[in-house]
């Protein structure tokens, strides 16, 4: 019997990615979205938000 792999749905969990604007992070930020996650870009600091963050990514 095989299974077919699952992505994980995570429901509108909030992730805040701390990078300087780069094709990168819009690469990340669309992977993000694919598996339910809002993303939220910041630079060059964090918003006061993010202590309510789910996830936070940085570079």
């Amino acid at each position: 019997m095989t299974r077919t792999p699952r992505i994980p749905n995570l429901g509108g969990a909030r992730a805040f990615v701390l990078h300087r604007p780069h094709p990168t992070v819009q690469a990340i930020t669309r992977q993000l979205s694919a598996i339910g996650l809002v993303t939220v870009d910041c630079w060059p600091e964090l918003a006061p938000e993010a202590l309510a963050a789910d996830f936070v990514f940085f570079d």
